[in-house]
């Protein structure tokens, strides 16, 4: 998760976290590369960045994977998410029929949250010194 500070009418700040980039203003978005940037010059000379971004990621999750993240921690939304991935999407192309499986279904309102709340966990457990995720863009980095 991204966080960026946010300076109230009183002239207070405080951190705040970021869901979509594009809605922060010109200064907050230097804010934050300028706070990554910081946060960046303290690690050794002999730290390694990796930036992973995948073009195709969200399709790459199994509706299984995704099932279970759901029941797991956000068990509020389990029913729903069920209905819509507990079987597979049956897709026809011309004389093909094709079984889809994986990641969320195009136009899904919450495709989205659905790959982020799978992916979490994982994004959690590594031992970076830095690691950061928005959407299907992840930064890790720390000494080699």
């Amino acid at each position: 998760m991204l966080t960026t500070m946010v300076q109230d009418d009183d002239g207070s700040r405080w951190p705040t976290a970021v869901h979509d980039i594009r809605a922060l203003s010109h200064h907050s978005r230097l804010g934050l590369v300028y706070s990554v940037t910081e946060a960046a010059a303290g690690i050794s000379p002999a730290a390694v960045l990796v930036n992973n971004n995948n073009n195709n990621a969200f399709n790459s999750l199994h509706h299984h994977d995704i099932l279970l993240s759901v029941f797991n921690r956000l068990s509020e939304l389990y029913a729903y998410c069920h209905s819509a991935y507990g079987q597979p999407s049956i897709l026809f192309h011309g004389l093909y029929i094709i079984s889809s499986e994986d990641g969320p279904q195009e136009g899904d309102p919450i495709g989205p949250l659905l790959f982020c709340n799978t992916v979490q966990p994982l994004l959690e457990s590594l031992q970076s010194d830095l690691r950061l995720g928005f959407l299907d863009d992840f930064k890790l980095g720390g000494t080699s």
